[in-house]
């Protein structure tokens, strides 16, 4: 077992540079890595099973990396570590099997359950447009890709496009269906922008593309409503205002087709600045937090956070979770998920960062836990 401890000293939530007022009272918690070694670990997918079990999908290098290298130019698989304690992680397992792939990166990873149990854990390059691929499996299953490879599935592509389109991935499921937003990079014939398909859990037959923004990209998305039938998803403005983050709402109608708002901003570019990888998570209280990373231009990237109780609202104030360094170094954090457990009311952060102490190393998961 892998044992992780996040301390109890607290720090208070100080505000960024363009907000100077915390909107959530909470304390944030000494953040501490959950995976280590040498490799580069990234772009975790966290999902609480139905059966109580904790899941940690996450992007492991195939290469080595060292604290110079480029984590965008090295190839990726998907590795998993289960839990039934958020701070108690059994070692990695490799779930993924590259044969085949070699032009693909594979370090975007989206993972759901559907209402058999059964877990879908999605697949794309992150680096260019490619394939789609996914697993599925019960929790039960524990596959291990050094043992036995699970059957690599691929979500199609024709006859809507001449090459595999998806770069960047995101899965949910709601009213019997798996749903898969997508960042579409190939730009033909469709224009570049995020898409949705879906499929019937019970027997996989995916749906056409459908646009629900041109021009954006790295999509993150929660089911919402009573019924299940309205989305919230964020993203990235990768063209007119590129690192702007907005959120638009979609509904599902009766005919299973979606219907999406005009995108509302909820932070802008400023100063050189430009915010990339959201992601929003709904609380216990109805509130919806959005997490993102600028750029700070500096050679550091942070993480930062905003709330509000209506997500057609983002005119309140933003605040600094992480620093992205210190006056000496600078590194990367970025690409956060937010998630909840069944036993308390905490919001736990997971995300990947390059620290290593009070410098930059190999980049790892880490786990801060806000609390109110």
């Amino acid at each position: 077992m892998v044992f992780l401890f996040v301390a109890g000293l607290c720090l208070s939530l100080s505000a960024s540079p363009v907000a100077t007022a915390a909107t959530y009272e909470s304390k944030f918690q000494i953040s501490l890595p959950v995976t280590g070694g040498t490799h580069y670990d990234r772009n975790a997918s966290v999902l609480q099973a139905r059966d109580g079990s904790f899941w940690l999908f996450f992007a492991r290098s195939v290469e080595e990396c060292t604290p110079t290298c480029n984590p965008d130019a090295l190839h990726y698989n998907i590795y998993y570590m289960n839990s039934r304690d958020p701070l108690t992680w059994t070692a990695p397992k490799r779930l993924s099997d590259r044969a085949g792939i070699d032009n693909f990166y594979g370090r975007t990873i989206a993972a759901t359950q559907d209402s058999t149990g059964n877990l879908w854990v999605f697949w794309a390059s992150g680096g260019n447009s490619n394939s789609l691929y996914y697993y599925t499996f019960a929790p039960n299953a524990r596959p291990d890709a050094d043992v036995a490879p699970l059957p690599r599935q691929e979500v199609p592509f024709a006859p809507y496009y001449p090459y595999p389109p998806y770069f960047n991935v995101e899965a949910v499921v709601t009213q019997g269906r798996v749903w898969v937003f997508y960042e579409d990079g190939l730009n033909n014939p469709n224009p570049a922008g995020i898409y949705v398909r879906s499929t019937a859990t019970s027997s996989v037959n995916w749906s056409a593309p459908a646009q629900i923004a041109a021009g954006y990209g790295i999509p993150k998305v929660i089911v919402d409503g009573k019924k299940g039938n309205l989305f919230r998803l964020v993203m990235v403005n990768t063209s007119t205002d590129m690192g702007q983050v907005a959120i638009t709402s979609g509904t599902i109608g009766d005919n299973g087709g979606t219907t999406w708002s005009a995108p509302i901003s909820v932070v802008e570019p400023h100063d050189g600045i430009t915010n990339w990888d959201p992601t929003i998570f709904k609380d216990d209280r109805g509130k919806y937090n959005i997490f993102y990373a600028p750029d700070l231009g500096t050679g550091a990237q942070r993480i930062e956070w905003k709330q509000s109780s209506d997500p057609d609202n983002w005119s309140n104030l933003a605040n600094i979770v992480t620093s992205g360094g210190n006056d000496a170094n600078s590194w990367w954090d970025y690409w956060p998920e937010a998630t909840s457990f069944s036993f308390d009311k905490d919001i736990y952060l997971f995300y990947t960062s390059e620290q290593n102490g009070a410098v930059k190393g190999t980049g790892h998961i880490f786990l801060t836990r806000l609390t109110r």
